[in-house]
């Protein structure tokens, strides 16, 4: 899912102050399928990788396009609606859910995409316990996903990565999914 800045004057009609003073902007999650005749494994991983919340290659049918952006936007406005304004930690990562970041000790601060920071949520909320591939999927893509289990692996990656030092907390349980070792 891809963030769209919009300033404040383009949400309102009724805007009468003069266009040389500053307005503020908001940012509005916009749920991303890609279209592409590309199949290979790299330009999937690298699309999910990019915030891609689905990656749709040629030939597809008609019906399973519309099913996949009506879920991609049923997820996108489920997410936009649960995602609160806290600020938690996973090891010295600190996670600000306000604004999208992850904050390490080794600059620059990392963006983070809705799906991850939905990943980081359930492992803040679960330390320790094991989390199914299946049941992660379920909570942060929504339950009628249709995609496979390497969204998810690819998205552990990208978590990984942007957690810096911390992201070796993040454990795979071989054959079952995920769990966020006790730090």
């Amino acid at each position: 899912m891809f963030a769209s800045r919009i300033p404040s004057s383009q949400l309102s009609r009724n805007d009468s102050s003069p266009p040389s003073e500053k307005k503020p902007f908001y940012i509005i999650p916009v749920p991303t399928c890609l279209l592409t005749a590309k199949t290979s494994e790299t330009d999937v991983v690298l699309g999910l990788g990019l915030g891609a919340d689905d990656f749709i290659s040629k030939p597809f049918r008609i019906r399973e396009l519309f099913a996949r952006v009506s879920a991609a936007l049923r997820r996108g406005r489920l997410a936009a609606s649960t995602v609160n304004a806290d600020t938690f930690m996973i090891g010295s990562a600190r996670i600000d859910a306000r604004r999208f970041l992850v904050v390490t000790d080794e600059p620059p601060d990392q963006p983070l995409t809705i799906r991850e920071l939905g990943l980081l949520k359930e492992f803040a909320e679960h330390p320790g316990e094991v989390l199914s591939r299946d049941a992660l999927l379920d909570k942060v893509w929504g339950v009628n996903y249709a995609g496979g289990t390497r969204t998810l692996d690819q998205h552990i990656v990208q978590v990984r990565r942007k957690l810096g030092k911390s992201g070796d907390l993040i454990e795979t349980v071989r054959g079952v999914g995920y769990r966020l070792r006790g730090f």
